[in-house]
């Protein structure tokens, strides 16, 4: 759901963009919103100063258990090509850590990805080493902040999530 349907203010505010030429910090309160509650959350952001403040920020709303990734356009999802530093909360605690690379080489990754692309590489018809494996290392992440998994290594987290990617329902999304 678009911010401009869950909150029609803040919506307005993100739409100064185009006459302010920035971002202004609304956009990084949109990403630390939880309006389901949710046990476990995931933000990303684009310059490695704000991952200290977006994780102190949700230990402020009451966030017990989140991941800050700096992604590739401040998305967020690992890199599966590099190590990843995730500032986390796990059970009300703050940490810092690197995740580690899932490939040892640096990836060609597409500029582009049209949904239908993500609907073949969900099917298993388009080979896209990086997708999958941003698919598969920040699913790992997020397994993390599930309940009994908080000591885990990424290694055993990383384990179970191809196995994951490996059940999923591939005509889901046909």
């Amino acid at each position: 759901m678009g911010i401009d349907q869950l909150c029609p203010p803040l919506g307005e505010i993100i739409q100064l963009r185009h006459i302010l030429g920035l971002r202004s910090p609304v956009h990084t309160l949109c990403r630390l919103l939880n309006p389901l509650n949710a046990r476990a959350c995931v933000d990303g952001v684009f310059h490695p100063p704000y991952a200290p403040m977006h994780q102190h920020t949700a230990l402020l709303l009451g966030t017990q258990n989140s991941v800050t990734v700096r992604g590739d356009g401040g998305e967020a999802e690992t890199k599966p090509d590099s190590e990843t530093e995730l500032h986390w909360i796990i059970e009300g605690e703050l940490s810092l850590s690197d995740w580690p690379r899932l490939y040892p080489q640096r990836l060609v990754k597409s500029e582009d990805l049209s949904i239908d692309q993500m609907k073949a590489l969900w099917r298993g018809e388009l080979d896209h080493p990086y997708g999958e494996g941003a698919v598969i290392t920040t699913l790992a992440t997020v397994l993390r902040l599930l309940p009994g998994n908080a000591h885990s290594p990424p290694e055993e987290l990383i384990a179970q999530a191809r196995a994951h990617w490996g059940q999923r329902d591939r005509a889901r999304f046909n």
